[in-house]
């Protein structure tokens, strides 16, 4: 007999303006505000895109886009940086 598998819900939070999948969060209390909408288990965030052809940014500019978010960060929820 087989036991199911612990399964984990995770939500992704674009913050780059230049996301692939159309739903980037520029503004950090919209990116907050969609992470509390849809609680998950680990919250997911990328600063960076990962569009084809997109352009890339400096490392300290993306430190600086999630230090911006990481300032408001209040949620109990496990994290991944994309």
């Amino acid at each position: 007999m087989f036991s199911k598998p612990n399964k984990q819900f995770f939500r992704i939070i674009n913050l780059s303006a230049d996301s692939f999948s159309g739903d980037a969060f520029a503004d950090v209390d919209k990116a907050l505000a969609a992470a509390r909408a849809f609680p998950c288990d680990v919250l997911d965030i990328g600063a960076v895109s990962t569009r084809p052809g997109a352009s890339s940014i400096e490392s300290s500019q993306e430190i600086q886009i999630l230090g911006k978010f990481f300032d408001k960060y209040d949620l109990d929820q496990d994290l991944s940086l994309d």
